[in-house]
């Protein structure tokens, strides 16, 4: 098992990339859009969000823009374990607080530590 990357909240996200990028040392890797529908199920959070991604050899940050609104910090890490549909299915089965939903057509994977902390799994 391995820290695949971590998600934060950013409400300005010109002073966020500046961050990331010039302090950082990060280089933008990808921007896509999260729709409404999966940030409702995984975050409760009703509307589509566009993701950044800033990334180097050794660590990786996706970065949601909330546009202002007023959340702040971490919504979530990835682990990396090999199998995750092997690994989500023993965690679920041991009575943990899993979250299945569907991006298109790809299942994604998170957990609930009993802090309430998502953990995105993937292989």
């Amino acid at each position: 098992m391995r820290l695949h990357h971590i998600g934060i909240w950013a409400m300005d996200m010109s002073k966020t990339a500046k961050f990331y990028e010039e302090m950082m040392g990060l280089s933008l890797e990808r921007e896509y859009e999260v729709p409404a529908e999966l940030m409702n199920t995984i975050f409760g959070l009703d509307r589509d969000c566009k993701v950044s991604v800033y990334a180097d050899d050794t660590a990786r940050v996706e970065v949601f823009d909330v546009d202002g609104e007023s959340l702040s910090g971490i919504n979530h890490f990835c682990l990396s374990v090999g199998d995750r549909e092997l690994f989500f299915r023993r965690v679920k089965a041991a009575g943990g607080d899993c979250l299945e939903a569907k991006r298109g057509d790809h299942p994604v994977y998170f957990l609930r530590d009993p802090e309430g902390v998502l953990i995105e799994i993937k292989d």
